[in-house]
């Protein structure tokens, strides 16, 4: 996997809170229910200006669509709602960037997802994605890993 995500944790970062979520499975639920009361005390607690989830299955994969509309509306109405930037970032079969409802979901490609035809054509499956956290100030950016090297 892209991201190491086997457990729960977090880890707070200047004014970031970086939490990883187990979604194998299908969901939370699925990979360890406990998770929930974390989830919901980091919502409603956390004095973070930003906090990112990192998980490897995206919740729209998440076998229950209504576990995937309660982690938005969670995150949404305790955190964006109370000006906290919320960011999560999945594993996902190409590089995406969304939001709803404030949350902004970072899909990161995962390379044995991706055909040899792909790759010829787009290279750009392995950049990587940059996190800046400098005081209050967060941003983020995919930078090259390669430069133009397409397979001919």
């Amino acid at each position: 996997n892209l991201l190491d995500v086997s457990s729960f944790s977090e880890t707070m970062c200047g004014s970031s809170l970086f939490v990883t979520l187990k979604t194998d499975g299908g969901g939370i639920r699925y990979a360890d229910p406990d998770q929930w009361a974390k989830i919901l005390d980091i919502a409603k607690n956390t004095t973070a200006k930003n906090v990112f989830f990192a998980m490897s299955c995206p919740p729209e994969d998440f076998d229950d669509s209504a576990e995937a509309e309660l982690l938005n509306s969670v995150l949404s109405q305790n955190l964006f709602e109370r000006g906290i930037n919320v960011y999560i970032i999945s594993e996902g079969s190409e590089k995406r960037i969304t939001a709803k409802n404030g949350v902004r979901y970072i899909n990161l490609p995962v390379l044995e997802n991706i055909t040899v035809s792909e790759f010829k054509d787009n290279s750009s499956f392995l950049d990587s994605l940059q996190i800046i956290v400098d005081g209050e100030d967060t941003g983020y950016f995919f930078e090259a890993l390669l430069e133009d090297c397409r397979i001919k």
